[in-house]
């Protein structure tokens, strides 16, 4: 966390000086009579208290910025709120208390150490009466926006979602992808009947699944993997040696992922990519850690399909509903990768 961020929503560190400068003048003005007896007093008013405001604004505007970044108001507004109340106060309350013993002590002629040390702890308790009542203040506001903006989104998420599974459910049943299958069918049904069975079983299964799913946020990564088993089978069956698949992902009964989402990541790879039998492409689905990488070598068809990225787009829009964990893309000359987090909770 930069200066430049802490400040951030003061817009510059003028600003910032000129904000709090006014607002001491007037308090001056108002609180500390004797301040406009002489320029020393002046000097030492302007200077003691802009101080203790810039520590104010400044120091709130790092807690504030530490908060939003470690706890978001979205991972739970309760939480986020007590957070603020104790940290805004506890720091106001401890900033004041330095700035003050430490300008007692410059200024003041007759400092004590216990004089100076018993009157700053009493009028930090007028400090600490102001910052929680700012806290609160700023926590209701927060509070309210972040309750508004999560509704917002919350709206927005799930109109992406019902657009994703029209989508997802059309391109499953699209007439390209329904006459590649037929076509591999009826040869199929003449050269080996015993494989042609097996591929209207997998070709069944497979929008059986998509059809089961239409409704759900979240599936078993169990579930996902026999999709993409009865997936793969009728890719390979269409593509024969031009495509090699290496599924290598270990899963537990708490695992679950987005529907459809290797799906997507494995069509990715053939859409974009040429497929040959001399230059076959392979396709590596694997889990490493809580993630699932899928990767292709990079072979980029001649015809050059353009990528619109709004299939990856909405994927991570999508994950970051469920988890803070972020939907990463790698790529080399020879390889392009995709990793996908696997959640553990259905909430």
């Amino acid at each position: 966390m930069t200066f430049k961020q802490i400040i951030k929503p003061f817009k510059n560190i003028w600003q910032v000086i000129g904000a709090m400068m006014i607002m001491n003048l007037l308090f001056q003005y108002f609180f500390w009579s004797n301040a406009f007896d002489s320029w020393y007093n002046f000097t030492v008013a302007m200077f003691w208290g802009t101080t203790i405001w810039f520590t104010q604004a400044v120091g709130n505007s790092a807690v504030f910025h530490f908060l939003d970044k470690k706890f978001p108001w979205k991972k739970g507004l309760a939480k986020r709120a007590i957070l603020t109340i104790i940290c805004v106060g506890t720091y106001s309350s401890f900033a004041y208390f330095v700035v003050q013993f430490f300008m007692e002590a410059l200024f003041n002629d007759d400092f004590s150490f216990l004089d100076v040390f018993n009157y700053t702890l009493r009028s930090v308790k007028l400090t600490v009466t102001i910052s929680y009542s700012i806290s609160f203040i700023l926590t209701f506001i927060g509070f309210a926006k972040a309750t508004v903006q999560s509704e917002i989104e919350k709206e927005r998420l799930q109109t992406e979602m019902m657009t994703y599974k029209y989508e997802s459910l059309r391109n499953q049943i699209n007439p390209h992808f329904l006459f590649n299958s037929f076509n591999v069918l009826s040869d199929l049904v003449y050269d080996n009947q015993e494989l042609a069975v097996k591929f209207i079983r997998q070709l069944s299964d497979l929008y059986r699944y998509v059809l089961d799913i239409k409704d759900k946020d979240l599936v078993p990564l169990s579930e996902e993997l026999k999709f993409i088993e009865s997936f793969t089978f009728l890719l390979k069956t269409r593509f024969e040696n031009r495509v090699n698949f290496e599924i290598d992902v270990k899963y537990v009964t708490t695992d679950y992922i987005i529907p459809m989402a290797l799906q997507l990541l494995i069509e990715n790879c053939i859409k974009h990519n040429e497929t040959t039998s001399l230059n076959p492409i392979t396709i590596s689905v694997k889990r490493i850690g809580d993630k699932i990488w899928v990767s292709n070598n990079i072979q980029i068809k001649k015809s050059g399909v353009e990528s619109t990225q709004i299939g990856l787009k909405n994927l991570k829009e999508r994950y970051a509903h469920f988890s803070d964990e972020v939907v990463d893309i790698t790529q080399t000359k020879e390889q392009f990768s995709v990793s996908i987090p696997i959640l553990h909770s259905i909430n």
